[in-house]
């Protein structure tokens, strides 16, 4: 599987700091030191903020910035937050294989996969699912679907009746 681009902390840090990746440890999520290049201190951190779900500046007491700086954290937030919202290849090619998986590999089956797929998450196809998340949402859902073996049978809307 590829990697998602990420981005060059070099190009992004300004002239007065720079970004430092930290050690993911238990966290799969990346996170970044902000550090400035004349005093090499730590000015604050970016790093994922789960309420916003999404990556947010955590400035540390007593430091100041100019536009130049913060618009240099702003480009690396704004960064890792498209990236992490990305629908990527490997998401793509995973919801493919658990769809005919559960719903066969025959015309039929990839017919019913996408009307279960437009009926769950009303979208015609994989890649106009928009975010990781809920490509997430699509992974979970077809391994449960494969789990009860309830994919053979026609798909069904909320309501309980059969989806044409």
């Amino acid at each position: 599987m590829k990697a998602l681009p990420t981005p060059t902390l070099d190009s992004i840090a300004g002239e007065f700091m720079q970004f430092v990746a930290l050690p993911q440890g238990p966290m799969r999520t990346p996170a970044y030191s902000i550090v400035s290049r004349r005093e090499q201190r730590e000015l604050g951190q970016v790093r994922f903020y789960p309420r916003w779900r999404a990556f947010a500046f955590f400035p540390y007491n007593l430091t100041v910035y100019s536009s130049d700086c913060l618009l240099s954290i702003y480009r690396l937030v704004a960064d890792e937050n498209e990236r992490r919202l990305m629908v990527g290849p490997e998401h793509v090619d995973q919801i493919r294989r658990l769809m005919r998986r559960a719903f066969g590999d025959s015309p039929a089956g990839s017919k019913r996969g996408y009307a279960w797929l437009r009926t769950h998450f009303h979208v015609g196809s994989v890649h106009e699912l928009g975010t990781a998340r809920r490509a997430g949402q699509v992974i979970r859902m077809l391994r449960e679907v494969i789990q009860r073996g309830d994919a053979r049978r026609p798909a069904m809307r909320p309501d309980g009746r059969a989806a044409r």
